[in-house]
């Protein structure tokens, strides 16, 4: 995701330097005014904004001078700036000139907001229902953006999302963040201490991945282990039951909340063969009983019957395609066992057949 991330965001910075260069031609301004629309909207069939006045908010309002057109408008959303740097004070209310009529707000109601702003073609407005402490608040963060993109691109910190998108989540942090907290006084930690716990770290991740592959895996599911948190399990579990490989890739391709002692043990005890342990493992990790998924896997099967069942019906096709016909003839008898029998066994069996028919 992160190409998408960094692409996606240098889109969105380049969109709001077009923006700068919009608003600085058109001489565009913040006023720091906030005027109280509420008497506008009394009788409102705007949800959210009955819903606040019913709980005693407040319609404020203020007028983005030569800001029309750049709130909401193709490529350009100013508008969903000013509502991220709003939503981390709990403020989700917020409408803008770009966006409306909507949401149950008529073209009446904007038209004496509009007059009551004394807007012309090219101003905009920000308008928020919300008790009056929290609305003028949220008003103030949005004159202060809105400031910010007349000149360009704010400095700030972003959080990444799902969708390959970021979002506002706090302003950059300044110089004095550097500085040691003065709230706390310092902590003497003479060199005896500090030599204590030189002899005590951990091995760097590389020093680690190298124990890991001399344990009998190789760097790729060495590295993945360790960035899974999970080298310590998988050390564990191999020096208790071997199978260096086949205890990674269990671990790597599962999930952090399952008994995977349990699950090795019963391997070791050869109650399940190696071509069931994704299996159990990914139905363990669905919330299946283990015990109760080994039981399945415990039952005894008659595999000559199943591999003559599965030969008699390609018999044409072993007779055209010789002992090429072996693979594709393993894949269908595995998959009928389901992992109830080591592979090895099975794959000698349906050798000896092939080879009986063939002669």
């Amino acid at each position: 995701m992160i190409p998408k991330w960094v692409n996606n965001e240098i889109e969105r910075q380049e969109i709001l330097k077009e923006i700068a260069k919009i608003l600085q031609e058109r001489n565009a301004m913040v006023e720091e005014k906030i005027y109280d629309l509420t008497d506008i909207f009394e009788n409102t069939s705007s949800k959210i904004i009955r819903n606040s006045l019913k709980n005693g908010g407040k319609v404020l309002g203020i007028k983005l001078v030569g800001f029309r057109g750049v709130l909401k408008q193709g490529k350009y959303r100013l508008g969903r700036e000013f509502a991220e740097n709003v939503r981390v004070l709990g403020v989700k209310g917020l409408f803008h000139g770009d966006e409306l009529p909507a949401y149950g707000i008529t073209s009446e109601e904007l038209e004496r907001v509009k007059e009551r702003l004394h807007l012309n073609d090219k101003d905009s407005y920000v308008i928020i229902a919300e008790k009056r402490e929290r609305g003028e608040l949220a008003l103030r963060r949005v004159i202060e953006r809105a400031k910010k993109a007349i000149e360009g691109v704010p400095d700030e910190t972003r959080a990444p999302k799902d969708d390959g998108t970021t979002k506002y989540l706090r302003p950059l942090p300044g110089g004095a963040r550097m500085y040691p907290e003065t709230d706390i006084p310092p902590i003497k930690i003479d060199e005896e201490y500090i030599e204590k716990l030189k002899e005590n770290l951990p091995p760097l991740p590389e020093e680690r991945a190298q124990e890991l592959v001399c344990m009998g895996i190789n760097y790729d599911l060495a590295w993945q282990l360790i960035r899974e948190d999970m080298d310590d399990l998988f050390e564990k579990l191999t020096k208790k039951y071997g199978n260096p490989t086949l205890v990674a890739r269990a671990l790597i391709n599962g999930c952090r909340n399952i008994d995977y002692d349990k699950i090795f043990l019963y391997f070791s005890l050869g109650k399940f063969s190696k071509e069931a342990l994704d299996d159990i493992v990914m139905r363990a990790c669905n919330g299946e009983n283990i015990d109760e998924i080994v039981k399945q896997f415990e039952e005894k099967i008659d595999v000559d019957e199943i591999i003559n069942d599965i030969v008699a019906q390609k018999m044409d096709f072993i007779r055209e395609k010789g002992m090429y016909a072996f693979k594709p003839l393993m894949g269908l008898v595995m998959k009928k066992l389901r992992g109830k029998v080591d592979g090895k066994i099975v794959s000698e069996k349906l050798r000896r057949k092939i080879e009986e028919i063939l002669e």
